[in-house]
């Protein structure tokens, strides 16, 4: 902050927090920046802030938005104000009339969203550059020509001050990679030097091990993901199933009604034409025509029913032939999941022999360097007259060796032990976790 400190200063309006922190992030590096949420914010920042040069300003604000703000911006009395360069940021699709009405209200330049660093710099300095030649040009009193220099030189510090920041900050990076492949190339040494071949072979298992159990889990979770799939649709069928039974139970329904109506109907008709005889023969054949008019629109009921009653009967075949194709999805990645787990038990099954196998190996290769350690012999040596040394001479000696020569194999053997004991706590952990996980398929997939 302190080299930015003579640089102009830049106000970037908007109500988003996202926009204002990516132009704060463009800017931030060669200028000062401050934020506004609204117009409001941003007019008593401008009142109060005198090193605002420029102004990146949204159209659509709360309280204030960009074409009020542009309004007062230009009708202010302070000069100034009234002469700073406005950049609008906006996402409108419709460039020229935007663009038109942003000029009419006194804009410099529109930025349209998204927008590139490049281009908001390019233009952030061709502003500035201009504000400063119509300083230049406008500048009568003695102090403005001052105030224009003193605004030159901080331009040019701070971007002296800016080519210094990006050139440290690619050395810093260059630094920090050449860093980081020393430290790789160091603790990829350190642990080749570490590791014998048998751990190494192990630990080369144990990846595989490791790596075959995240397949496995991947694979437990897309086919436990296409399980619950393919039951929740097998429940949208049954219950689409329901459904057309309780349709096809109303269409069963309303058609024995309509039958019965249509059968009632019918009797009416017999009973008009038995008593025809005894009455008007006028209102008899009115009767007779009601009655028929009745019979003819309870067959059609029959018929509109009957056509309901068929399609129920054929959604429901539908619908049963896709529970069924359900079903038989379902069994499928049943068998699936098994034969999956199947293979995974014979693949521990290999991994715990080859486990073993390397277990007894490094055992054997423990034993072998035991025994063919050379055992520290102490030479003899001639005396004057053909004498041999004294044995309480000797004793001391000997008996250091002996006992240094006992330290090194315990802690050879110690050594040993050890490792065979961590490559059996991993072997058996490795064997616990791949049981565990084939009983947890079998649960889920059962």
């Amino acid at each position: 902050m302190s080299s930015l400190a003579n640089a102009p200063m830049i106000l970037v309006v908007d109500d988003s927090r996202v926009m204002r922190q990516a132009l704060n992030k463009i800017l931030g590096n060669r200028y000062p920046v401050v934020e506004a949420e609204d117009g409001e914010a941003a007019w008593v920042l401008l009142e109060s802030e005198p090193a605002v040069a420029c102004v990146f300003t949204d159209l659509s604000m709360p309280r204030l938005d960009g074409y009020g703000l542009l309004k007062r911006i230009r009708e202010s009395q302070i000069a100034r104000v009234s002469g700073l360069p406005v950049v609008v940021v906006t996402g409108n699709e419709d460039d020229v009339g935007t663009l038109q009405r942003i000029r009419e209200c006194g804009a410099n330049e529109l930025l349209k969203k998204p927008f590139r660093g490049e281009e908001v710099l390019r233009i952030t300095d061709q502003l500035l550059k201009a504000r400063l030649a119509a300083v230049s040009s406008t500048a009568h009193a003695p102090g403005a020509r001052d105030e224009l220099n003193a605004l030159r030189e901080q331009l040019a510090q701070a971007l002296a001050q800016t080519a210094s920041a990006l050139k440290d900050r690619e050395q810093l990076e260059i630094d920090r990679d050449q860093l980081e492949k020393d430290l790789k190339q160091l603790r990829t040494e350190l642990m080749l030097r570490q590791q014998t071949s048998d751990e190494r072979e192990v630990q080369v298992r144990l990846k595989q091990l490791e790596q075959t159990l995240k397949t496995v889990r991947a694979t437990e979770s897309r086919l436990s993901s296409q399980l619950e799939k393919e039951q929740a649709r097998n429940n949208e069928l049954d219950a689409r199933i329901h459904g057309l039974n309780r349709d096809l139970e109303q269409a069963l329904t309303e058609l024995n009604q309509t039958r019965e109506r249509a059968a009632s109907a019918e009797r009416t008709c017999t009973e008009l034409q038995a008593r025809a005889s005894d009455r008007d023969a006028a209102n008899m054949d009115a009767r007779i025509k009601a009655a028929e008019l009745a019979r003819l629109q309870a067959e059609d009921e029959l018929l509109g029913v009957s056509g309901r009653l068929e399609e129920a009967e054929s959604a429901l075949a539908k619908a049963r032939d896709e529970a069924n194709s359900a079903r038989a999805e379902v069994n499928r990645l049943r068998a699936a999941a098994r034969e999956r787990e199947n293979q995974l038990e014979d693949h521990c099954q290999q991994l715990e022999k080859r486990l073993s196998q390397l277990l007894e190996q490094s055992a054997e290769a423990s034993l072998r360097e035991e025994s063919n350690e050379p055992e520290p012999v102490v030479p003899e040596i001639p005396v004057m007259g053909g004498a041999s040394p004294k044995p309480e001479e000797d004793a001391p000696r000997s008996e250091r060796q002996h006992k240094g020569s006992e330290s090194v194999v315990r802690w050879e053997l110690e050594r040993s032990r050890v490792r065979r004991r961590r490559l059996w706590l991993i072997g058996v952990t490795g064997v616990v976790l791949t049981i565990g996980l084939a009983f947890w398929l079998g649960t889920v997939l059962g």
